[in-house]
């Protein structure tokens, strides 16, 4: 019988690793008030009264289990880890909007993971993939930043292009400028 270990984990562990939610999950659901909570807890955690102060943030429990080669199945918290990835995301966008680029390549490994295939081929590995199939590809259009020609997107892929949407907002509008100083400590600290 498999064992249940418990093990606190930093956003640059957790994305060291490769997750897929699959298609018994339900679809993603966050709307504009989870994402803004989210958000938020991000953005007080690192505003200037606690920027002095770093100390591990949880951002809620994530439960997976293993499929091998660094492959997990997500079990429980798909919605944190899709909104996680999502932030992630957003935090590239910014950072491409500032010139910032020696920060930029090692949080693109965190987002996708460049590997050569049996042909020679250079492929990306996406971080966090979805399964189910009305929204497979809308993470991997995020996270290359191409469009995702949908004409009739699921309730899902609209959830989460809103959520994409109101994490780049928030980086751009108020976050970005006080995240970026401590954006190390921010990937090391929230577990």
């Amino acid at each position: 019988m498999a064992s249940i270990e418990s093990q606190d984990m930093t956003l640059e562990k957790l994305f060291d690793e490769f997750y897929v939610i699959p298609d018994y999950q339900r679809e993603y659901v966050w709307e504009e008030k989870e994402v803004n909570e989210f958000i938020q807890d991000i953005y007080e955690e690192f505003s200037e009264q606690n920027q002095n102060s770093y100390s591990e943030y949880f951002i809620g429990s994530i439960i997976v289990c293993s499929r091998g080669d660094n492959l997990y199945e997500v079990i429980d918290g798909q919605q944190r880890m899709t909104t996680a990835y999502l932030v992630l995301c957003a935090i590239r966008d910014y950072l491409l909007t500032i010139n910032s680029n020696e920060r930029i390549e090692a949080l693109k490994n965190k987002i996708t993971s460049l590997y050569t295939d049996d042909w020679g081929n250079d492929q990306f590995k996406h971080r966090v993939e979805l399964q189910y199939e009305e929204s497979r590809g809308i993470l991997e259009s995020i996270a290359m930043q191409t469009d995702l020609d949908q004409r009739s997107p699921t309730r899902s892929v609209k959830h989460i292009q809103n959520a994409s949407a109101e994490a780049n907002k928030s980086f751009t509008n108020r976050i970005g400028s006080v995240l970026y100083p401590h954006l190390d400590s921010f990937l090391r600290n929230q577990s």
